[in-house]
């Protein structure tokens, strides 16, 4: 963990697997301390570690630091437990897609310290469902219910992964004459799904204005929630840059140790 952890620190690209990592390292060490007999052993340890590092770290310090910083690491980072970060599970709407825009961000850092960029994301996920809903359900519903003489008639609510989007997926789905009948409205609303260059996706897609400023803010939610993650994740990193040296003096005492009981057993 040393060399590679200190570059990663200067660089500020420690993930929260990462720290995950250094404070099981930490967390080691201090399990070990409490052991009457691997305490001994670790106290043993101090000088091979100081001669391999070049950082001389008295007992007392070692565990104070361990302690301070295995905490710190605890308050920010997001250690599998939390369960105000399930990934957004809303009907009608495909669980890939939110799985998608949000895997990547959640379940990293404790949610009270992005606490309103998390929230901003939840709203925009009902309002896109609810976007969702009022313009796509009842075209959806007018085709179930409705017999193609000639077949390959279709309506769905699509994921389009490539282009981070949900919307109406559907053929042969416009009536031959309008009766102002149930979905016929939502029908006309319709527009072609356009990509990021302006460009038409496909004969099948189909999305609307509300459905598309839905999707817009959704999207700027999530870009949000994810910068703020980066940003903790960052300063997290700023922070133990000045704790470098108990960091690498731990994990080179955690090696020495794992190498002396392995050879002893």
């Amino acid at each position: 963990m040393g060399y590679t952890l200190v570059k990663l620190l200067e660089s500020k690209e420690v993930n929260h697997i990462e720290f995950c990592r250094i404070k099981n390292v930490l967390d080691e060490i201090m399990l070990m301390n409490r052991d009457a007999e691997l305490s001994a052993i670790l106290h043993e340890l101090l000088v091979p570690a100081s001669v391999a590092t070049g950082f001389k770290v008295e007992a007392d310090m070692l565990m104070n630091g361990c302690s301070i910083i295995s905490q710190r690491i605890a308050e920010v980072i997001s250690l599998g437990v939390e369960s105000d970060q399930a990934i957004t599970s809303l009907e009608y709407i495909p669980k890939e897609f939110f799985n998608d825009m949000e895997s990547s961000w959640k379940g990293r850092v404790k949610r009270i310290h992005a606490e309103e960029e998390f929230a901003n994301v939840d709203r925009a996920a009902e309002a896109l469902s609810i976007a969702v809903i009022e313009d796509f359900m009842p075209i959806i519903s007018r085709v179930k219910s409705v017999v193609s003489s000639n077949g390959g008639l279709k309506g769905e609510i699509g994921y389009a992964k490539e282009h981070e989007a949900v919307w109406f997926k559907g053929k042969r789905f416009i009536p031959n004459v309008w009766a102002n009948t149930p979905g016929e409205q939502q029908i006309k609303q319709l527009k072609p799904a356009i990509d990021s260059k302006g460009r038409k996706v496909g004969e099948e897609w189909f999305t609307t204005s509300k459905v598309e400023n839905a999707l817009a803010r959704y999207h700027e939610a999530c870009d949000n929630a994810r910068n703020k993650v980066l940003e903790l994740l960052r300063g997290l990193s700023s922070e133990l840059q000045d704790k470098i040296n108990i960091l690498v003096f731990c994990s080179t005492l955690l090696i020495i140790a794992k190498a002396l009981f392995g050879h002893v057993r």
